[in-house]
């Protein structure tokens, strides 16, 4: 299903099931991101790389000023070549901060192959309604994923922004293994409140090196 060992960890009947309902709401919608990217978070990070794990609401329901859909099934990421989310210039932003480098690449595919899982909460969402594929299927198979990565007793930074990812606070073990950072979300609307000045870029890296893992090269 997914072509790694996320196979054996997720609950691919439910998944088969989600993707199913997707692809039928593509007949009367529009549904952001493509159906083949839907799952990419688990394909380009495989569950025994994980190192970090950011957790997003549900995709961007927007596109680009080039009709560019934001959305290609990383959190927080965009492959727009003209336009970052305003979420995500924050993310750059607060980047910055602790390492006095800019990203400014608005794909995070460089992120997702380093060993950070970009998931959603919710992984498809109808073209400009924000939530609406909320509380229809997804979260099972996406909450057991953060679930499963909390019980592997291997270090992993959970980063929970704003009420949404919080909520998968529940579903982690609370182990020396896990290290769990919470902030405001990265939306401007609450970015001050809270999401500026975390540090959580930094923490991540710290708690990896102490594991004697190669930290995260945000930046890039």
């Amino acid at each position: 299903m997914i072509g790694n060992s996320w196979d054996s960890v997720l609950d691919v009947d439910r998944l088969v099931l989600a993707l199913k309902w997707v692809n039928s709401q593509r007949q009367f919608s529009t549904i952001y991101p493509s159906q083949d990217k839907i799952v990419e978070a688990f394909k380009l990070t495989n569950f025994p790389d994980v190192k970090v794990v950011i957790l997003g609401q549900d995709p961007y329901h927007s596109c680009d000023n080039d009709g560019v859909p934001h959305a290609h099934g990383l959190s927080f990421s965009s492959k727009s070549k003209i336009q970052t989310p305003p979420s995500l210039q924050s993310i750059c932003k607060e980047i910055y901060s602790s390492y006095g480098k800019y990203r400014d690449n608005s794909d995070l595919t460089s992120l997702a192959l380093q060993g950070v899982l970009l998931l959603n909460i919710v992984l498809s969402v109808e073209a400009g309604m924000a939530n609406s594929h909320q509380h229809k299927i997804w979260e099972w198979i996406t909450l057991g994923a953060v679930k499963s990565l909390s019980l592997r007793k291997q270090p992993t930074v959970f980063m929970l922004w704003g009420n949404s990812a919080k909520v998968a606070s529940g579903f982690i073990d609370k182990n020396s293994y896990n290290l769990v950072l919470e902030a405001a979300h990265p939306s401007p609307l609450s970015a001050s409140r809270g999401f500026y000045g975390c540090n959580h870029f930094k923490l991540a890296n710290d708690f990896l090196l102490k594991h004697n893992l190669t930290g995260i090269e945000w930046d890039k």
